[in-house]
């Protein structure tokens, strides 16, 4: 009894195993894809165009599976102010955004990713940073030119370090 219960766990562990290196490996099937992105300018007007360009690329181009990006006017705190979603087109893409009138005056970014993309981390999409002016308000976003509060990341470091 012992015996054959000892075989069944071991054929058990056998095949656990095999299994998981199987799955290890298949990870590596999926293509790494990334996108890279440019704006025709840098400092806009609100209400104004953000017109802007791209391309598709993979570690393997042949294994490129979207066929749709996103792309997207985000504040430095991660708000979506305008979106859109094109097709590619031999893996290139363009079009534009609109800049809402009512915007406050800062920096925001365009940021553009496909769906397998967003199985990976948000560092990974393109990004450009732009200046937009509202003539209309003199209020101002908060000033802050990075996706990055380092701020934020100051106080937790000194916080957390018991030296301090």
């Amino acid at each position: 009894m012992k015996k054959q219960l000892f075989k069944y766990r071991l054929l058990l562990l056998i095949i656990f195993g095999l299994s998981s290196s199987i799955n290890l490996l298949g990870q590596t099937i999926y293509p790494a894809e990334y996108t890279e992105l440019w704006s025709d300018r840098s400092v806009y007007f609100s209400g104004e165009n953000v017109l802007f360009t791209g391309v598709l690329k993979s570690e393997r181009p042949e294994n490129i599976l979207s066929v749709v990006v996103y792309v997207e006017l985000i504040a430095p705190d991660g708000q979506k102010i305008s979106q859109a979603k094109l097709k590619l087109k031999q893996n290139n893409f363009h079009g534009k955004l609109a800049i809402p009138i009512d915007v406050l005056s800062g920096y925001y970014f365009i940021r553009a990713y496909t769906k397998w993309m967003r199985n990976g981390q948000p560092e990974d999409y393109a990004y450009v940073r732009i200046k937009i002016f509202n003539y209309l308000s003199d209020e101002l976003r908060e000033i802050t030119d990075s996706l990055i509060d380092y701020s934020s990341t100051e106080k937790n470091a000194v916080n957390n370090n018991p030296w301090f």
